[in-house]
């Protein structure tokens, strides 16, 4: 719960995606658990929690850059 809890914080993945890296079968599946332990779904989380979108692509940015092999010069 915790790791979807910051992807939606901290990344623009879908709901999808994120419910698939973290342990949650389906979607429906973590939005169960989001509204069984939160009282809300994770779309309606993300919308309460999450910092100012373009902040979120940017944080997206600099993750795929650290995560991408050096480039040939």
């Amino acid at each position: 719960m915790e790791h979807a809890r910051r992807l939606l914080e901290d990344t623009a993945d879908g709901v999808e995606r994120i419910s698939r890296a973290s342990g949650y079968g389906t979607p429906e599946a973590m939005r169960r658990a989001f509204v069984k332990t939160l009282g809300t779904a994770p779309a309606e989380y993300r919308r309460r929690f999450r910092p100012h979108p373009l902040k979120a692509r940017q944080i997206d940015d600099i993750r795929d850059r650290r995560q991408s092999p050096p480039r040939a010069r």
